[in-house]
């Protein structure tokens, strides 16, 4: 992304905290994914770690943990 930014001549080209998301390529049914994430949960896995998990995008994770009734926790970034 640096690169994709000097090229731009943006001036994030010179950021050290960019991070590319992949995305998973498994395809798993979705039940999985959701007992997975409960039983990691049960272990005291953070919430929004298994959000992260479960394949939600970083603005997807914000949304879910402010919209909760009460909020969840204070969303980053």
């Amino acid at each position: 992304m640096r690169l994709a930014f000097a090229v731009q001549g943006d001036p994030q080209a010179g950021a050290e905290d960019c991070e590319t998301i992949w995305r998973d390529p498994r395809l798993r049914p979705e039940g999985v994914v959701v007992d997975a994430a409960s039983k990691k949960f049960a272990m005291g896995v953070p919430l929004r770690q298994l959000l992260e998990d479960m394949g939600y995008s970083p603005q997807q994770q914000a949304r879910i943990l402010a919209e909760a009734n009460p909020p969840l926790e204070v969303p980053v970034g």
